[in-house]
């Protein structure tokens, strides 16, 4: 079971050397000295972007912005790095056929790596794209040992389920229960439904991402160079009238 407490961020070392020493000392809790004490840096998402022609001396700055202020010489840390891809008025979709081809150029692997990772199916899994098998993304839990950024998980995805997700309570945005159906006709919940989907054709562009987890030493070199031809012939492009 995972749990956690938020703290201030220059309290980070102090906190953990409390856990230890209390660990440590303290003979009631004995079960606790092999667990595994992690820190996450919250707040982070999408907060730190920049474009992909920035120079390299650049985007070395914007990653130590990241954890500016912590000391990440202790212990093992990892982040997450993405891209984004995006056109106005559009929407980009994932080609399914093309996973193995973005896994190569993410994780600088062969195709018979990439390939194996698909194989394995507790570890990858598709996100099929409105029910057409065709257009997904995936989730992908990797060796660490078989690629050369060491990372431990790869992602692609498109933005378009944003307008839906909010879950609460255990269920979506999309639930819906036997007793919104058949109040009203339509019932609101679908005409709401269809109003949020109009809204969205007018006003949301579908950005396509994709994201490495790995551990901070090897972000520097992580999607720095990406090969067009591998993005563009791994996406489907749609007006976001048509999409939504």
């Amino acid at each position: 079971m995972n749990s956690g407490i938020i703290i201030c961020g220059a309290n980070i070392l102090q906190f953990n050397k409390c856990i230890h020493y209390h660990v440590d000392t303290n003979p009631e809790l004995a079960w606790a000295l092999n667990y595994f004490w992690g820190t996450e840096i919250r707040g982070m998402k999408d907060a730190y972007t920049h474009p992909m022609s920035m120079s390299p001396q650049d985007c070395i700055r914007v990653l130590r912005l990241v954890t500016e202020g912590i000391n990440t010489s202790y212990g093992t840390w990892y982040i997450d790095i993405g891209l984004e891809f995006i056109l106005g008025g559009q929407a980009l979709l994932w080609l399914t056929d093309a996973h193995s081809k973005i896994m190569q150029a993410a994780l600088r692997i062969n195709e018979s790596m990439a390939n194996r990772v698909i194989s394995r199916q507790t570890k990858y899994v598709q996100d099929v794209s409105s029910h057409l098998q065709s257009l997904s993304g995936f989730r992908a839990i990797l060796k660490a040992d078989n690629n050369l950024l060491s990372a431990v998980y790869m992602q692609i995805y498109t933005t378009d389920k944003s307008q839906t997700y909010h879950p609460e309570n255990g269920q979506y945005g999309e639930t819906l229960m036997p007793k919104e159906a058949m109040h009203g006709n339509p019932p609101t919940w679908c005409q709401s439904l269809l109003n949020l989907y109009h809204g969205a054709a007018c006003n949301v562009d579908v950005a396509a991402r994709i994201e490495v987890h790995c551990p901070l030493e090897f972000a520097e070199d992580c999607l720095v160079v990406f090969p067009k031809d591998t993005i563009w012939t791994s996406l489907t492009c749609y007006h976001c009238k048509i999409w939504w």
